[in-house]
């Protein structure tokens, strides 16, 4: 009987670790990303735009380019977004999105049950 329990436990908390693991790479993921436009390394020019709509926090200075509209957040904006994903990090997991022939991850936060928001919004 004690055999049978120890096996359960030990499911449990592996399983419980390998989720905390996910979710703690998703929100590492997502700094990285914002401390490349805080530094001002090189990165994708449309990724302010895609933090913005992970975070629902949107930068006040906004261009509209041939690409569309573009945010060009402040060091303010920047921390703000570092803090929303620290507060948020056990919501934020991965995911994929098949786009026709293409397959690639997502960074997702389940912000009400049931809702999500992308890193790559639509």
């Amino acid at each position: 009987m004690n055999n049978i329990l120890s096996y359960i436990f030990l499911l449990f908390f592996t399983f419980s670790f390998s989720q905390d693991l996910k979710h703690k790479n998703a929100a590492d993921d997502v700094l990285v990303l914002i401390e490349k436009i805080e530094n001002g390394k090189e990165y994708y020019i449309k990724l302010p735009n895609q933090i913005a709509c992970l975070t629902n926090i949107y930068p006040k200075k906004v261009d509209g380019t041939y690409f569309g509209i573009l945010y060009y957040p402040t060091l303010e904006e920047i921390k703000l977004w570092k803090d929303w994903v620290n507060k948020n990090r056990s919501k934020l997991s991965f995911g994929i999105i098949a786009d026709s022939e293409l397959e690639y991850d997502e960074i997702i936060v389940e912000y009400e049950k049931g809702k999500t928001r992308s890193l790559y919004c639509k």
